[in-house]
């Protein structure tokens, strides 16, 4: 789910290049690129449930330490907009 999340964004957005990159640690971060303005991290995840949207954001402060130029921007993908009560 979290790779068709990925495609599907990639998709949507033909006219950036996208790549990922791995942390020292060995993380790969699902998505990243740049523009003209902002520097982005992308972080899929296949369930809304409070537990992956934590996750998400998790990952994603772990991977903008790392990046090869500093984010600007934090982005998760999630099949659906989560909830503000979601379950864990």
């Amino acid at each position: 789910m979290e790779a068709q999340l990925v495609a599907q964004f990639r998709r949507s957005q033909p006219h950036i290049a996208m790549t990922s990159f791995v942390t020292a640690s060995g993380k790969r971060a699902d998505l990243y690129y740049t523009t003209d303005s902002d520097v982005v991290v992308v972080e899929a995840k296949s369930l809304t449930t409070h537990g992956k949207v934590r996750e998400a954001v998790a990952q994603l402060l772990d991977y903008a330490a790392s990046t090869p130029e500093p984010a600007t921007r934090l982005m998760a993908l999630f099949p659906e907009r989560p909830t503000r009560t979601a379950s864990s």
